[in-house]
């Protein structure tokens, strides 16, 4: 498993702001330098044998926007080749570089890390986190997957929970 909490919530926006670090979690799976749309990320993510939305997902709370990539550890032969494919944008041989760092260093650590999906899986953390693109049309198709997930979540429960951490954060 792979994870980035870039500890950075909503309590982190302000009043004209609420709701963007929950929009930018899900914006982030729709475009990025080196994966142009979201079927591209899906398709290597199928190749290293996770599932969309169960194996390659996030969350934002208060305090953290965390994204999570559980697959297995093996890389099969698909998956290496899959790696191995993915392209370095024009201009950006230093995310190139970085990308093969990751085998590098870690295959200096325990060699069975460098044949791992561990590599290629912080490679689509670090483009997630320092290469998105957001791309106009498929951010906008986000939109409603965000306002459902925020309706369902409009409870009692919530309500009083934001009221409290309001409260408690108060003049922060």
């Amino acid at each position: 498993m792979a994870w980035l909490d870039l500890q950075a919530g909503a309590a982190n926006e302000e009043e004209h702001e609420r709701g963007i670090a929950h929009v930018l979690e899900h914006c982030v799976f729709v475009g990025t330098e080196a994966f142009e749309d979201q079927e591209q990320m899906r398709a290597l993510f199928s190749r290293l044998g996770l599932s969309w939305s169960a194996d390659a997902n996030a969350y934002t709370d208060f305090r953290n926007t965390v994204y999570t990539l559980e697959g297995p550890w093996a890389a099969s032969a698909s998956a290496s080749a899959a790696s191995g494919s993915v392209k370095a944008p024009s201009g950006a041989a230093a995310d190139s570089r970085f990308s093969d760092s990751f085998k590098e260093v870690l295959g200096s650590v325990d060699p069975d890390i460098a044949g791992s999906n561990l590599p290629t899986l912080l490679h689509v953390l670090h483009q997630m986190a320092f290469r998105a693109t957001f791309p106009l049309e498929a951010c906008e198709k986000e939109k409603s997957a965000v306002l459902s997930e925020a309706q369902m979540r409009n409870t009692a429960e919530y309500r009083v929970e934001c009221a409290a951490v309001a409260q408690v954060h108060a003049g922060e």
